[in-house]
């Protein structure tokens, strides 16, 4: 009736043992008996010891992925410049606007240059309609090319405005903050997964192969969001004068709104 025995030595033992005349309060001394016993007891410290093996696999991917934002994170915080790393970041992200929204493949009545204008508003705070760029095909390297100095131009800009030295602080600094809140999302998304990769082995696949190859999936989606997110909070920041600036001139249309409305 124990448990041990009842699910790895099965119906036999019990059989052997009423064969035996076993009665309960009975020592078992039956040499037969205490093999099949410790047989189980085998079965089942095996079974223990793949289940830590697994679990310590799973656990090794978590750690690289560990060691490498905390590799960042430690960069960050004894203050490692990122400058390099920022205009590398917006290159990239160039990179992938224009084959999104520009791709090669595609005419040019085909290409959605509304949409790439927006993203650059709203992640660089660029407006394209102010520059003379050529929307073709046979033009799309040089497009590129242009964009990225714009980029550049405007990353420039930001950083003539708040001090090369404020400005490596705000790169830290931003980018910490949002690799810290991205990691804490990725922990939550990872336990999700490990929770319900056992059900991969139902489909015929390897629960580990395939929980090693989405969270190097979803690591990468990570950092691209780290870098995504530091830009646009990098670009699109104001100094506290221009803040000022802005409720100023808040203010001047509204007082001109409300003296229109009284001529009326």
């Amino acid at each position: 009736e124990d448990d041990l025995l009842r699910i790895f030595a099965g119906e036999r033992i019990s059989k052997i043992m009423h064969k035996l005349g076993m009665e309960e309060g009975i020592p078992i001394e039956s040499r037969l008996i205490t093999k099949r016993i410790q047989a189980a007891q085998r079965a089942v410290e095996a079974q223990n010891f793949e289940s830590r093996k697994h679990l310590l696999e799973y656990d090794d991917v978590m750690n690289k992925q560990r060691e490498a934002i905390y590799g960042l994170r430690r960069e960050l915080l004894q203050g490692e410049d990122q400058k390099d790393f920022i205009l590398d970041a917006t290159d990239r992200v160039v990179n992938w606007l224009v084959t999104t929204y520009c791709p090669k493949e595609q005419r040019a009545d085909e290409w959605n240059v509304k949409g790439l204008y927006t993203e650059f508003w709203s992640r660089f705070g660029v407006d394209l309609r102010k520059y003379d760029l050529k929307f073709e095909p046979k033009f799309l390297d040089q497009l590129s090319a242009d964009l990225k100095r714009i980029v550049r131009e405007r990353y420039a800009e930001r950083e003539s405005v708040w001090g090369s030295e404020r400005m490596r602080i705000h790169e830290r600094m931003i980018m910490l903050q949002v690799a810290d809140a991205q990691w804490k999302d990725h922990l939550l998304a990872m336990d999700h997964l490990k929770e319900g990769i056992g059900l991969r082995g139902y489909g015929q696949r390897d629960p580990l192969v395939e929980y090693k190859r989405e969270s190097f999936d979803m690591f990468e989606a990570m950092m691209d969001r780290i870098e995504d997110e530091t830009l646009r909070y990098l670009f699109l920041m104001r100094t506290p004068e221009e803040e000022e600036e802005m409720i100023r001139q808040y203010q001047r249309r509204k007082r001109r709104e409300q003296a229109e409305m009284r001529m009326i």
